[in-house]
């Protein structure tokens, strides 16, 4: 599994977790000095949520507190690829705080913030359907701090593009 840590430069860096047993807390260790991406340890990463896609390759969404660069200060979530678990590639952008919803005014607003990815999964508890995320409303000011949970129905010819990993494991020794 894994979990973050507060570093002295202000930042959250995502570390892993190991378990002898996944139910039993005594048997956890955490490996603090063990990053998942060193060479982005800046970023302020956090919020990890796992998931294996019917290829059994393993996923990571995962809320970014600082954006990549190349895009803008509403940048909120980055995602990463495995295909043991252990070795990972940082994939960087998955989604913004920005969100158009698709109705009579096709309102768009720019959320404060976007953290605590999770998704919906389909019935084979492998093909994500939808994005969850606590949220934050633009006008996140003093005294008012509305929180919501929001749902985002995920595009599935998205989901299947994202599954071909041939470009990203190309690239994997440029990760490293």
């Amino acid at each position: 599994g894994f979990s973050r840590r507060h570093t002295e430069k202000g930042t959250n860096v995502l570390y892993f977790v190991t378990a002898t047993m996944w139910n039993d807390t005594s048997t956890y260790v955490e490996h603090y000095n063990e990053s998942i991406f060193p060479q982005w340890a800046y970023r302020g990463n956090e919020d990890p949520f796992i998931f294996q896609d019917v290829n059994d390759h393993y996923h990571l969404l995962f809320h970014n507190e600082i954006p990549d660069p190349g895009h803008d200060q509403y940048f909120a979530g980055a995602h990463a690829f495995s295909l043991d678990g252990y070795n990972w590639v940082y994939g960087g952008y998955a989604y913004d705080t920005n969100i158009t919803f698709i109705d009579d005014e096709n309102e768009y607003y720019i959320l404060h913030s976007r953290e605590r990815p999770h998704l919906v999964l389909a019935k084979d508890n492998r093909t994500p359907l939808a994005l969850t995320n606590g949220v934050l409303v633009a006008d996140n000011t003093y005294g008012n701090d509305r929180s919501i949970t929001f749902l985002q129905p995920i595009i599935q010819n998205y989901v299947h593009d994202i599954y071909n990993y041939n470009y990203y494991y190309d690239k994997l020794d440029d990760f490293r």
